[in-house]
């Protein structure tokens, strides 16, 4: 015999949370693609209404089920400029997006002062 939790988990078919998010709207950075766009798939399949900020365009516009600005998160003014023109607040924002000087994370391993390390500022 199930526990009562176990039978409202089969009863659910599935173990995995359940969240509702209706009547939200997300901002998701760096959701284009990978990661992130998985994020903003799992918002938009609890209901949330979700917007994508990216500096690079989603692998399969047609099937791209999201608000899409083509935002460099790095610049404050153009963030600024795509949160004014969503059609309202923001309630959920997830920024997944990374940022790094060079475009690339095998230099930043370093310890600073390494060739090829980090150097702040």
């Amino acid at each position: 015999m199930l526990s009562p939790d176990a039978a409202k988990t089969a009863a659910r078919g599935s173990s995995r949370p359940q969240f509702d998010f209706s009547g939200h709207r997300a901002v998701v950075t760096g959701a284009a693609r990978g990661i992130g766009c998985a994020i903003a798939d799992a918002l938009g399949a609890a209901g949330a209404e979700v917007h994508v900020f990216d500096v690079g365009a989603p692998q399969d516009p047609a099937g791209f089920r999201h608000g899409f600005a083509s935002v460099d998160i790095a610049d404050a003014e153009a963030v600024q400029a795509a949160v004014a023109a969503l059609p309202g607040a923001v309630t959920l924002l997830v920024n997944n997006a990374g940022i790094t000087r060079d475009r690339s994370i095998a230099p930043n391993r370093c310890s600073p002062g390494r060739p090829g390390g980090f150097r702040p500022g």
